[in-house]
């Protein structure tokens, strides 16, 4: 479980970072980037919805695989 959490969900944010470096979309919480997703500019709608939700996806998977206390759970939802 480790080396699929630090390689391949740090492989989905960092290319999600890239994706969105200087657009207003770095600063905003990934699920809510995906819940309206139609308004993301095209230019990188698929960076957003790739890594993005593969990020997402992957936020979900280690909350329902692990044992943290809910408040810390919806901390992880935000990009670090």
């Amino acid at each position: 479980m480790r080396l699929h959490h630090d390689k391949h969900h740090q492989v989905y944010l960092d290319k999600l970072r890239q994706g969105i470096a200087g657009t207003p979309y770095e600063h905003h919480d990934v699920s809510d980037t995906l819940r309206q997703l139609a308004t993301v500019p095209e230019g990188i709608r698929n960076v957003v919805r790739n890594h993005g939700g593969g990020f997402a996806n992957h936020n979900l998977f280690w909350e329902v695989m692990g044992r943290r206390p809910a408040a810390r759970r919806a901390a992880s939802w935000r990009m670090p």
